[in-house]
């Protein structure tokens, strides 16, 4: 219980101290460039910027966790109390699947891993909670009671399942070339390299590759093994995550209201972050170093320091790997989201099914019959 508390906290305290208020900077100075603002912005000084300004929808969605506001009265009072809660909760779970290094780390006869729920499905536990924060944004619109919100909310319940099915089966290439569910098999199988032309050797039947042709190595990571994959899960984050927002009822207090929609807003950009974390865990090789191993690491810092003391650095330096890899994806996704404009409900519909799923299917397909032929010439 002690290691699961402390795991929590270390991730609440990087996710709300740095990844959350780093998500509305950019968003907010990307806005202000967008639109040619005049002011400290362009001067590079933003003087009334403080933490406190970007940490007020937490405060709002805390409160709303803690006691909710009273809105309009009618029949689904209860799903407009509850929606902000089901979107900031769920993210939350989608990070706690999600490992923020590499592991397992040996203490001796311990072992310690760098997730705080680590199960076998982790993979489908993300896309569940991904899709259950989704899922509050339907939930407010329908519990809205007119009918164009009705009708928003059956369009998005049709996003949010289109959204999980791309996702599964953009990650399907990648689960079947690691044989696994659990994202921290995932992770630990890409903390190493291959030879690009290493193929080579098994279809000319060449004993060795030329020097040159050996020493060209990449990172295992799930961008080389799967490209393709990796395109598909980041379009597919881009969509989900430039949805627009639900329906709020315009009946309430407008006090209310606003503090949902101050949930909402950060609930999103929670979101973003649990996206972006497994994207990296999934294609961008967790909290791993490029060509530099765990093992590697921790054996040349306990020549000088023991070997405690290099597997605690090495859980260091993996953590903070992964915090800045994550940091730089909430960016691009930030960009995106600022730059480009989110397609409409038909437009992202036709695009899911024309083209992320036929695509996604075609890969794991591809994937499938290289691995049946890779054993075969194994065999």
């Amino acid at each position: 219980m002690l290691a699961v508390s402390f795991k929590i906290f270390v991730v609440l305290a990087v996710v709300f101290s740095v990844l959350l208020p780093l998500a509305l900077l950019l968003e907010r100075r990307h806005h202000a460039v967008l639109r040619e603002r005049i002011g400290s912005s362009r001067e590079g000084i933003d003087p009334d910027v403080s933490v406190w300004e970007f940490l007020r929808p937490l405060g709002s969605a805390l409160w709303l966790l803690v006691a909710p506001a009273p809105g309009a009265e009618g029949p689904h009072r209860l799903l407009r109390e509850l929606a902000p809660s089901l979107a900031f909760v769920s993210a939350l779970l989608g990070l706690a699947m999600i490992p923020f290094g590499v592991g397992p780390y040996l203490f001796g006869e311990s072992r310690v891993s760098m997730i705080v729920a680590d199960l076998d499905w982790g993979i489908l536990g993300v896309s569940v909670a991904l899709g259950f924060s989704q899922l509050a944004d339907v939930l407010a619109s329908w519990a809205n009671g007119s009918s164009p919100a009705r009708l928003a909310a059956l369009q998005g319940s049709l996003r949010m399942l289109a959204g999980a099915v791309a996702l599964l089966l953009s990650s399907l290439g990648l689960i079947l070339c690691a044989g696994s569910l659990g994202l921290s098999e995932i992770v630990s199988g890409q903390d190493s390299d291959f030879r690009v032309f290493g193929l080579l050797e098994v279809v000319s039947g060449a004993g060795t590759l030329s020097p040159w042709l050996a020493w060209l190595r990449l990172p295992a990571w799930g961008v080389f093994l799967q490209p393709l994959g990796f395109v598909l899960v980041l379009r597919c984050a881009w969509l989900a995550t430039s949805r627009p927002g639900p329906v709020l009822h315009q009946g309430a207090r407008p006090e209310a209201e606003a503090l949902r929609s101050g949930a909402f807003l950060t609930a999103a950009y929670l979101e973003r972050i649990v996206w972006a974390s497994a994207i990296v865990a999934l294609f961008l090789g967790g909290g791993g170093i490029p060509y530099i191993d765990q093992a590697t690491i921790i054996a040349f810092v306990a020549q000088a320091y023991g070997e405690g003391f290099a597997t605690g650095f090495t859980m260091l330096v993996h953590g903070g790997a992964f915090f800045a890899k994550v940091a730089a994806l909430v960016a691009v996704l930030t960009f995106a989201h600022g730059r480009f404009e989110a397609p409409a409900y038909e437009r992202g519909m036709n695009e899911v099914g024309r083209f992320l799923l036929p695509l996604a299917l075609l890969n794991s397909l591809l994937t499938a019959l290289v691995l049946v032929w890779w054993d075969g010439m194994q065999a």
